[in-house]
């Protein structure tokens, strides 16, 4: 069973931390929102095309052609569980919109008053509503910019707030690599009681490299990450193999987490449908996580 101790650890907001100022708030917006980016260690700031990217950079949606609609299932570590809802679209005249909504539950948080048994449970829940717009500033260059609306619930405590997005691509034409740029969760996010928090901002910038050998496609990704609260440094790298376009494996890495760094995860497209699964370990006994994405391509 959880107690308020390790739900501040996630929503950075249980009472222990009221006395410390500015806490983090919103940090349910650092989990990935697709398997495919879990799975590379959510090194993708620089890989075009997915409908999951409002997670991360929004000009990534740009260019595309159909319509992408994304559901993701999340099993987290300590019965933490989320879905994710997300939609992309071509708009009008080269511009390309999305939504997304996403939740996040953290069931049986035991309340205690004094030393003893707890007085009872409750279930802390964290929602993101989510959209996004990119347009081409050239045959090179898009930037894009997202928007989100925040809502969490602790208790008998509530807070709510907006964040914005802003990111951008550069991706000379057949060229086999990208460049990607973003800031993401600019904003605020209301007091819990007397605790103020600030949301988990944070700048990224990175590339992807692709190559070709005969059936098989190589896919390599690396971001730099800077954490602008509590101030900390990330490296992600990321890597994928697939065959013809039908199976691909992928994998991953970051820096700076002292219970996880690895991942990985395998992915299947059957004509329109694709089904992605990512596989994340955990140290000190904390679990595993494991996501499943299924996207419909239309």
């Amino acid at each position: 069973m959880k107690t308020f101790p390790f739900v501040s650890l996630i929503f950075a907001a249980s009472a222990s931390l009221f006395g410390q100022g500015v806490s983090t708030g919103g940090t349910t917006l650092k989990l990935p929102l697709t398997a495919a980016s879990a799975a590379m260690g959510e090194s993708d700031v620089a890989v075009p095309g997915l409908a999951g990217t409002l997670a991360g950079n929004p000009a990534l949606i740009a260019g595309l052609q159909e319509t992408q609609i994304v559901f993701t299932h999340l099993a987290w570590i300590q019965e933490t569980q989320g879905q994710a809802l997300a939609a992309a679209t071509p708009v009008w005249n080269g511009l390309v919109g999305a939504l997304g909504v996403s939740s996040v539950s953290i069931p049986g948080i035991e309340v205690r008053e004094q030393p003893g048994p707890p007085i009872g449970s409750f279930t802390a829940r964290s929602l993101a509503i989510r959209g996004a717009l990119a347009y081409p500033l050239s045959d090179e260059i898009v930037a894009g910019v997202g928007m989100k609306y925040l809502y969490e619930k602790l208790y008998v405590d509530d807070a709510s707030g907006t964040a914005f997005d802003l990111g951008g691509s550069y991706a000379p034409a057949d060229a086999p690599y990208a460049l990607g740029v973003s800031v993401s969760n600019l904003g605020s996010i209301g007091a819990f009681r007397f605790a103020r928090t600030s949301l988990p901002t944070s700048v990224q910038a990175g590339g992807m490299y692709r190559a070709d050998l005969a059936a098989f496609e190589f896919l390599g990704t690396a971001a730099v990450v800077r954490e602008t609260h509590p101030g900390e440094n990330r490296l992600r790298l990321g890597g994928m193999v697939s065959f013809r376009g039908f199976v691909a494996l992928r994998f991953g890495y970051e820096t700076g987490y002292d219970s996880r760094g690895l991942s990985a995860g395998i992915g299947l497209r059957l004509q329109f449908v694709r089904l992605d699964y990512a596989y994340i370990p955990f140290n000190y006994d904390l679990g595993n996580a494991h996501m499943i994405s299924v996207g419909l391509l239309l």
